[in-house]
């Protein structure tokens, strides 16, 4: 090897490269060097007082862009005779209309030149510097040492780590954040629990804490680390001592559930009656709604005389899904519709159309909807659902009261408890008899109009659903309404001139004249000219 060179005189020349490697690298000089950052043409500013950042994105202009700054050309002046149309966004405007290619009305085409940029151009104002630090300086928080501070924090930071904790990171942010909302403590949250007293406690507070309450694996944890040796050095963290004494509380978790439900069970209930009494209350005026029946045989009328001579006339009913078609059967002249003769035809023979007394002969389209929403695999589903879970309740209340060591730990638990249970079952079983008979009505309304005779429903096993009939009711009804709703109006507008007539009739023939009475100031004043020449021609002549 050669020897090495003397000090201060570098290494030795790299050794040549392997053959077909190229040659050796360049020199630093001659490697890439990044383009300086162009040069600033504002001075830097300092501020007196460190102020607050504003995040943007910083915009900084080449030489080139700022050494020779082209004017910006002023636009010509409107000729007044055509209106000046703003681009929305106050950035002036163009006379006439354009053409989507760019053009004006008259083809010329119109460009948009901008000479430069608005940062060549563009001039910083002056500022009152002092009233802007005011404003938008950072706020500065002297902190306060005292002699002990590094020691006391020393000591909290010990005292801190020196706590037991079984839960992790977001289960104690959790809990936390519940004690902090939580204006109870665990005594008064006890004495609420046990009394069912909403006003020491509200439910939904104990709601939210029987969510948050510590699982089976936490309390074990707990529990192990209460009966070690090192308990009485390292405490509980204050959620989990929280947590621990929620636990405490006899049977807190079956008192909530056995409480909550006894509001979940009326939501329940109340959805269910609803849903089955919108359909029986549409099936009841589907069937004794007579202005219904007179509808349908209008429709049967006019099917049977269009449909004469042919297979579909002599018609003895027909298909319900005619009924949203009314409308597309156009007059010969195409200035209206089969529905609208129809709501004409019926609105005249109705004696109260176009007065207040005026009824809507078909059931609302919001009726038909909501009646077409209840399905009776839902309803005997949610129906079961009630009745298990009424049962599963039952036997945690039995648990309770069987557990319970103490007199207050069984009242005023067991009265409510007991008056609830009894009160769900009876209702839970009204509930059961009014779906049979909602679907057994349902049935009779299929049978009354011979729906879907030959087809298939959306339901299981090919079985019709309220939403199957009803749907179509609800279109109908909707566009009925519409032209119902013309008819009104005219028929009121009629009605009106009727009167208007009548009352002038009635003043030509003097009907309504009043007579003047004597009480008013004119009555008195014209009483009295009309006595003073009475009272001259009284007296005696003059000789």
């Amino acid at each position: 090897p050669p020897p090495p060179p003397p000090p201060g005189m570098g290494g030795p020349p790299p050794p040549p490269p392997p053959p077909g490697m190229g040659g050796p690298p360049a020199p630093p000089s001659a490697m890439f060097v990044p383009p300086a950052p162009p040069p600033m043409r504002k001075p830097v500013v300092k501020p007196a007082s460190k102020m607050r950042p504003l995040f943007w994105d910083r915009i900084l202009l080449e030489p080139s862009e700022f050494e020779e700054v082209l004017p910006i050309p002023i636009c010509e002046a409107n000729d007044g005779d055509k209106d000046v149309i703003s681009d929305g966004e106050g950035n002036g405007g163009h006379s006439g209309p354009k053409h989507p290619d760019g053009t004006d009305a008259r083809g010329s085409p119109k460009p948009l030149a901008v000479a430069g940029s608005i940062w060549t151009t563009l001039q910083e104002p002056e500022i009152d510097t002092v009233l802007f630090e005011s404003l938008f300086s950072q706020k500065v928080v002297a902190k306060a040492k005292d002699a002990g501070a590094d020691e006391g924090a020393e000591a909290a930071n010990k005292k801190k780590t020196e706590t037991f904790t079984a839960l992790d990171g977001k289960r104690k942010q959790a809990v936390g954040i519940i004690m902090g909302s939580c204006k109870a403590d665990i005594p008064e949250i006890e004495q609420a629990v046990l009394a069912m007293n909403e006003d020491i406690c509200k439910l939904d507070v104990l709601r939210s804490l029987h969510a948050n309450k510590a699982t089976a694996e936490e309390l074990e944890m707990m529990k192990m680390h209460k009966e070690s040796p090192a308990a009485a050095d390292v405490p509980f963290g204050k959620e989990d001592t929280f947590l621990w004494k929620l636990n405490q509380i006899p049977h807190f978790a079956f008192r909530v559930e056995s409480w909550m439900y006894i509001g979940q069970f009326e939501e329940q209930v109340t959805t269910v009656e609803q849903r089955l009494q919108d359909l029986e209350k549409a099936c009841q005026t589907m069937v004794h709604n007579k202005p219904i029946d007179a509808i349908i045989g209008h429709v049967l009328a006019f099917g049977n005389y269009m449909n004469g001579g042919s297979k579909r006339g002599q018609a003895d009913g027909f298909s319900l899904e005619i009924l949203p078609k009314l409308r597309d059967v156009k007059t010969q002249d195409n200035s209206s519709t089969l529905l609208a003769f129809l709501v004409r035809l019926m609105c005249e023979n109705d004696p109260n159309s176009g007065s207040e007394s005026a009824v809507f002969p078909l059931p609302s389209a919001a009726d038909c909807k909501n009646a077409g929403l209840c399905k009776f695999e839902e309803v005997q589903a949610d129906l079961t659902k009630i009745e298990r879970t009424l049962a599963t309740v039952e036997r945690k209340v039995d648990r309770v009261l069987a557990a319970a060591e103490e007199e207050h730990h069984i009242h005023p638990f067991q009265e409510t408890m007991t008056s609830f249970i009894s009160s769900a079952k009876l209702k839970h079983s009204g509930l059961k008899r009014l779906a049979a008979k909602v679907q057994d009505d349902f049935t009779q309304v299929l049978k009354y109009f011979r729906f879907g005779k030959g087809k298939k429903g959306t339901g299981e096993g090919g079985a019709f659903t309220p939403n199957d009939f009803f749907e179509l009711w609800a279109m109908f009804s909707e566009q009925y309404q519409t032209y119902w709703e013309i008819e009104q109006r005219l028929h009121a507008k009629r009605r009106k001139e009727a009167a208007k007539k009548a009352l002038a009739q009635q003043q030509a023939n003097g009907a309504t004249t009043k007579k003047a009475t004597s009480s008013g100031l004119k009555s008195k004043l014209k009483k009295r000219l009309q006595q003073k020449p009475t009272a001259a021609s009284d007296a005696p002549a003059p000789e």
